[in-house]
């Protein structure tokens, strides 16, 4: 006959703090000789072993430390077994670990259903052999290590999410009052060469002469640059609104425009009715870049087309720009396509600063959605996009 401990009690094992994370296991019966036979075989297992001689010390235990394993006598005097699950599965840390029960009483298919409605993953009835025992414990060893490693790389993950989202504020930040700030000295310089042009012209030669005319060039492309930019962080910036938009008919508003501010002729092919969910503005800013890079690569044609339409695609409806200009080797280009200032064609080919499509793919990405591109030199380039 097995005579039972007279007072609660914890016994717990020492082990390095890096083999305590991920290897401790808790042993809850009140008869000192059980505890210690299921003591000796998880330790041969490599765990550490934490021991408590009654419900109650087990909740004190739970409370203080992460556990891979409980493993629970369910007839005990004072709080039974299944009443001290209860209970540790209301504490946040335990919520998921796993709880073995180990009966000689309770042996018949209610009381083992009883235990897996509160809460258990195993039941082993008494006497428990050594073998199964131990497999199951480095099992839940191994899910509790595993379940660790992923706790601690999601937390690392959003602390270097926090760190790169802070970075990236302060950089918009930075580009946005840089860009805003560099227009006064811009000004500065284009209203002096003016004022040179216009009070000394008689006294210019030919070549003084380009040196304004080159000045005033670079101050304003600088300045179509600096609103490029105030653009591209404008779009980061920005509350973002959804509501119904017809691309159709933005697109066919902005073909006008165009046609009006430079007249060429062009054979326009909007489809009528594109409806998308998105902010309305920001879309107007995603096609006037894709239809002023299509206006801008056809200027050489003598009969040119630009498209907008939408077709299925992998990733379901997606919506595309294309044009019959000059294109690009998609290949080569791919991993360039969207970042700032990359070009592919000389100033002299089509004027830009490279911003348009790195404004585009800050668009499309605020909307959940993806772009990419299709194309090949002297044929034409297609450019898809979803808005998620």
């Amino acid at each position: 006959m097995h005579t039972r401990g007279l007072c609660d009690r914890v016994e717990s094992t020492t082990l390095p703090m890096n083999l305590e994370s991920c290897n401790n296991i808790l042993v809850v019966d009140d008869l000192a000789e059980n505890r210690r036979l299921y003591s000796l075989i998880l330790r041969e297992a490599g765990c550490a072993v934490t021991e408590a001689a009654s419900g109650d010390a087990a909740l004190a235990v739970c409370e203080a430390r992460d556990y891979a394993m409980i493993m629970m006598d369910v007839h005990m005097p004072g709080l039974d077994g299944f009443e001290t699950a209860r209970r540790i599965r209301r504490q946040p840390g335990c919520t998921v670990t796993p709880i073995v029960f180990v009966s000689a009483v309770y042996t018949s298919d209610s009381d083992r259903y009883k235990g897996y409605g509160e809460g258990a993953v195993d039941y082993l009835l008494a006497p428990v052999v050594p073998d199964v025992l131990r497999a199951k414990a480095k099992a839940f060893l191994e899910i509790h290590r595993r379940r660790k490693e992923a706790e601690e790389l999601a937390r690392l993950l959003e602390q270097q999410n926090h760190q790169l989202r802070a970075a990236y504020d302060e950089l918009e930040a930075f580009s946005y009052a840089a860009a805003h700030d560099l227009r006064a000295p811009l000004r500065a310089i284009g209203g002096f060469a003016e004022i040179l042009r216009e009070e000394s012209a008689a006294a210019l030669d030919e070549e003084q002469r380009d040196c304004l005319d080159r000045i005033a060039a670079a101050t304003a492309r600088m300045n179509r640059l600096i609103d490029s930019l105030l653009i591209l962080a404008g779009v980061t910036r920005s509350a973002m609104r959804h509501e119904a938009v017809n691309l159709g008919a933005l697109a066919q508003e902005i073909a006008q425009e165009m046609q009006q501010s430079s007249p060429r002729n062009i054979d326009w092919d909007i489809a009528p009715d594109l409806s998308a969910q998105g902010d309305p503005g920001l879309l107007r800013i995603l096609l006037t870049n894709l239809l002023g890079n299509a206006w801008k690569y056809t200027a050489r044609r003598e009969r040119a087309r630009i498209e907008l339409g939408q077709a299925a695609k992998d990733e379901g409806t997606a919506f595309y720009v294309r044009d019959n200009g000059s294109g690009f080797d998609a290949a080569q280009f791919a991993d360039q396509l969207f970042k700032p200032f990359n070009r592919f064609h000389s100033h002299e080919e089509a004027p830009g600063n490279g911003i348009g499509l790195a404004t585009v793919h800050r668009i499309v990405t605020r909307h959940g959605g993806r772009i990419w591109a299709e194309s090949a030199k002297d044929a034409g380039a297609t450019f898809w996009f979803t808005l998620g």
